[in-house]
């Protein structure tokens, strides 16, 4: 729907005649003029490549700008996938600009992800607001990379951007490839060897010799899953020069001055421009979503509450919208014809591009609520009424409300020779496994992985907000990691898993700094499973598991203390783990309920 209620323009398409010699893949639809390969001047003289999507009447329109990694030509149907029509939106009254970012197809420059989007961004929104078809009042949307875009160039505070649209997508740079101080490996392997693939297609195109990369790209893309377990991962980036992005990713395991050259964690409290946030419950930026959206609302500099940031949290993975997430089907209201993103894109932009008066402050958060399998609007994030509600690891595999006094630890060896397997989960990429709610029960046999799980619910139980475990642990080793699942168990014994999260030790004390561990020693830490809603429906179950591995989506922690990324094989050392529920040590679970 727009603004004014009425809905968006869905009439069918009637297409002039397609130019072959055009390489925009979109023939022009009636009432749209595109202008195509259009050169748009960066301060440092790299000219950067974008596509024109205009209402074919004379006037100055408002703008939204697509700056994207992932080839112009094909933008237009991969936005529509997350809720922005780039047709709809020209026939609404808007012009489009979608633009190859710095080094990626029709753009001149090298790409170094994150590090040119923000004065780049800002270099292009000043290019958008000076142009005759513009009224100089600018947006920005799409998801992934294209939010990050969004993201850092209004860390730069272009005048003309009045409203952006991030979907899915991280916060700071450092956030985006690491997680909990575990590297990211499955998603950063995957999209560093898309990108570079992508990227020898470009340079082959302008006559350049990529025989010998290209060689070593497909030997990798053969088997992304066998290219994850070779080891040391340091030593793929340095066959080739073609993922010298992927190198530096693993040269810097901390939060150091090469991710804050881009955006430091806390950055994006300064923006002071109102937002569109989207994510998913099992986005891989689930948490990067959410910290985005409450750091805009919250403000930094000022202290002063920021009402004009929306959010959405949808029931799905980083993929396109489905009403079947995972294994399970959620319901026709978990589809797109559940939620209308082109109309909420719409009606935002409506409202910071085109109205005159200011908007209603008292906007609402739209969460997609599971296990109900329906969509709920709340008054903030996370939700006020949510009581915080202690879940104690107990002796013999319990779960319970009541705190141990005194019970034995409970112990299992991690071997990184034989990690836990990925098995859905918040993660992304790699042919060989699935995001999404996926049937854990293989992972629940193993002896590495601890299961702690309640009696039989004998009634529903809504679990809405953010999640943390506390564990008291202790290891074997001089660094290791520590795993945890909120998992949903259902009566016919299938165990999908709602949230996760990962501690590697030697960061307990923040991701600035490493600090390893003096084996047998108890440590507490918390780890962060970030959020979901879902109600566990009376005669399921909840369960915690604890572990120390979740391969590939995480890099495996060797246990020997020393640079992750250089470990190889005769690195990899057993290590014996401990969790303690005592009364001085009692892990446990925080879950926020909300009262039936």
């Amino acid at each position: 729907m727009l603004s004014d209620g009425t809905p968006y323009d869905q009439t069918p398409i009637e297409s002039s005649a397609f130019d072959p010699k055009n390489p925009s893949l979109i023939p022009a639809p009636t009432g749209i003029e595109i202008d195509v390969d259009v050169a748009v001047p960066m301060r440092d003289g790299t000219a950067l490549i974008a596509d024109v999507f205009r209402p074919r009447a004379e006037g100055r329109y408002p703008t939204v700008l697509v700056r994207t990694p992932y080839d112009k030509r094909l933008a237009p149907a991969s936005l529509t996938n997350y809720g922005f029509d780039v047709l709809a939106a020209a026939r609404a009254g808007y012009v489009v600009v979608i633009q190859d970012v710095r080094g990626t197809f029709a753009s001149e420059g090298r790409l170094q992800h994150f590090h040119d989007e923000r004065r780049d961004g800002a270099a292009s929104i000043a290019w958008v607001a000076s142009q005759s078809w513009s009224n100089g009042s600018i947006g920005m949307a799409g998801a992934s990379y294209l939010g990050a875009t969004q993201l850092l160039a209004a860390l730069a505070a272009p005048p003309a951007l009045k409203a952006i649209a991030p979907t899915i997508t991280g916060c700071d740079p450092y956030g985006w490839l690491y997680q909990g101080g575990a590297f990211q490996l499955a998603f950063a392997l995957s999209w560093a060897v898309g990108m570079a693939n992508a990227d020898l297609t470009r340079r082959e195109r302008r006559g350049d010799n990529t025989t010998d990369d290209r060689a070593i790209l497909e030997e990798l893309s053969r088997d992304l899953r066998g290219t994850a377990e070779r080891l040391p991962l340091a030593e793929i980036p340095r066959r080739t020069t073609a993922l010298n992005n992927y190198g530096d990713w693993l040269q810097h395991p901390d939060c150091d001055g090469f991710w804050r050259a881009a955006a430091a964690p806390g950055d994006y409290a300064s923006i002071d421009v109102p937002a569109l946030h989207v994510a998913g419950w099992y986005d891989i930026f689930l948490k990067g979503s959410l910290k985005n959206y409450t750091d805009m609302r919250d403000g930094r500099k000022d202290g002063r509450p920021r009402h004009q940031q929306r959010l959405i949290i949808a029931p799905w993975t980083h993929y396109q919208p489905s009403d079947v997430v995972g294994d399970l089907w959620l319901g026709t209201a978990a589809g797109p014809g559940g939620i209308d993103l082109t109309g909420e894109h719409l009606a935002f932009f409506d409202t910071f591009l085109k109205a005159n008066e200011p908007p209603d402050e008292s906007v609402p958060v739209r969460l997609f609520v599971m296990g109900k399998n329906r969509w709920r609007e709340e008054d903030g994030w996370p939700p006020a009424r949510a009581v915080p509600t202690r879940l104690y690891l107990r002796a013999e595999g319990g779960l319970r409300r009541e705190a141990p006094s005194d019970e034995a630890f409970d112990e299992f060896v991690y071997d990184p020779n034989d990690p836990v397997p990925t098995i859905g989960g918040n993660t992304l990429s790699l042919s060989s496994f699935f995001a999404g709610p996926r049937d854990r029960r293989p992972l629940r046999r193993r002896r590495d992985v601890l299961c702690y799980t309640t009696e039989v619910l004998a009634h529903d139980l809504e679990v809405t907000g953010p999640i943390r475990a506390r564990l008291h642990v202790s290891t074997s080793a001089l660094d290791t990691d520590f795993t945890v699942t909120l998992v949903d168990v259902h009566p016919d014994g299938r165990a999908f898993g709602i949230a996760d999260g990962i501690v590697r030790l030697r960061y307990r004390e923040g991701f600035e700094t490493q600090r390893l561990a003096e084996p047998g020693r108890i440590y507490e830490i918390d780890v962060d499973l970030v959020a979901t809603s879902n109600v566990f429906l009376a005669s399921h179950r909840i369960s915690i598991e604890v572990s120390s591995s979740n391969f590939p989506r995480f890099d495996r922690n060797p246990n020997n203390g020393g640079v992750i990324s250089e470990a190889t094989a005769h690195d990899l050392i057993p290590a014996k783990q401990r969790i303690y529920h005592t009364a001085e040590h009692a892990s446990h679970v925080v879950v926020p309920v909300i009262a039936r």
